[in-house]
């Protein structure tokens, strides 16, 4: 988003990032403590003999989308 200067999600779905229309929540995840690890099936976003694909974020990186009062907020500070 920073390198695009765009603000939210639908400004990154404008300009072909992403399709808010048929993304889906993720339920594969795992939290460490520097941040949280996405864990996709290859078919999921990408050909499968890609193997499993997993997306590390750093909390800084993600603190904005949490809500203060969730259980992960903690760990952003």
């Amino acid at each position: 988003m920073d390198q695009f200067e765009v603000t939210n999600a639908k400004q990154l779905d404008e300009i072909g990032f992403i399709d808010i229309e048929h993304s889906l929540p993720i339920d594969k995840f795992y939290l460490e403590k520097s941040g949280i690890t996405f864990v996709y099936n290859p078919e999921d976003i990408a050909i499968s003999h890609l193997g499993v694909i997993k997306v590390f974020l750093p909390y800084e990186m993600v603190s904005f989308l949490m809500k203060e009062d969730s259980p992960i907020a903690k760990y952003a500070d």
